[in-house]
């Protein structure tokens, strides 16, 4: 018993760090936005999160084997999450601010604890209600502050179509955590993510062009590396790590709470991005709809991993 709690402590921790970084992503990826065009900052950062992974699994560090298993499920998952999810992103970021992006993405529990709601056809208490309208409220008033700047509401959109994708992300990997080890789900997600991301950039006639600037502005190289080798691997072990031991609602909380505060504060703090009512209050409405949404006694028994 007692090493399983350590376990769960652990990945707790793991996930704590990996939030961490997804909340400074927003600033690598507005960093490398300076440079490129949105598709050729995925195919470089996935480009490098594929050689990073293949180099740890060469030194034997991590080890991966599908023999036997059907990946069909990993497929879908990944064509959620990071194509979907990652196309909506960088075009939503791009539109809008590192610390808007942070706190409109953290509604990724809410849109979870009502897919397990009803999913398992369980009655949403009056509670609960509550806590979600609180919650679509902060993102509404987050909004308000820029909403008649240009190209801000076409981001808005597009950043809830990534909460729509970290949803069902969220969802298929905890289905699918008993099969595949976080280290294999993070690698065909890489691989799929790699293949997807330079075939779009491909097809959008961007050719290798993003792959040379990146050599040669060392800020650029920088923020994809910190991008492809932390955010894209070690943050997605974490995370898938730490929703194969705890139920998918309290994952997606931790993590997307962490990462809320870090990405708020990090384009406050190194882009120097506004400080507004809007903004501090929808993201303290978030997180306390988020928080409330999604304690256990909410949820079905089933959901609280216990048997």
């Amino acid at each position: 018993m007692t090493r399983v709690r350590d376990g769960i402590a652990f990945a707790y921790f793991m996930g704590i760090l990996g939030s961490m970084a997804w909340g400074i992503s927003f600033i690598g990826s507005k960093t490398a936005l300076d440079y490129l065009e949105p598709m050729q900052v995925m195919a470089v950062r996935m480009t490098v999160a594929l050689l990073a992974f293949l180099l740890i699994i060469g030194l034997k560090l991590v080890r991966v084997d599908f023999r036997g298993k059907k990946l069909r499920s990993l497929l879908l998952l990944s064509l959620a999450q990071p194509c979907l999810y990652a196309t909506f992103e960088i075009y939503g970021i791009d539109f809008t601010t590192a610390s808007e992006s942070a706190i409109l993405l953290s509604i990724v529990p809410i849109v979870v604890t009502l897919v397990y709601a009803i999913g398992f056809q369980e009655r949403i208490r009056i509670s609960l209600a509550a806590f979600i309208l609180l919650s679509f409220a902060g993102v509404i008033v987050t909004v308000l502050g820029d909403i008649a700047t240009s190209g801000k509401i076409l981001g808005y959109l597009l950043l809830m179509m990534a909460v729509a994708c970290a949803s069902a992300y969220t969802v298929l990997s905890k289905e699918i955590s008993g099969r595949f080890t976080s280290i294999e789900i993070t690698f065909i997600m890489t691989l799929c993510g790699f293949i997807f991301f330079n075939g779009s950039s491909l097809l959008m006639g961007q050719g290798l062009e993003g792959y040379r600037i990146a050599l040669r502005e060392p800020e650029l190289l920088a923020a994809l590396v910190f991008l492809g080798v932390i955010c894209s691997v070690f943050a997605f072990i974490a995370y898938n790590q730490l929703i194969g031991k705890v139920p998918a609602y309290k994952a997606s909380t931790v993590s997307l709470s962490v990462l809320t505060v870090t990405g708020v504060l990090a384009g406050i703090l190194l882009r120097a991005e506004p400080v507004t009512i809007y903004k501090i209050a929808g993201l303290v409405m978030i997180l306390t709809g988020v928080v409330g949404a999604s304690r256990p006694e909410e949820l079905p028994a089933a959901q609280t991993g216990k048997e």
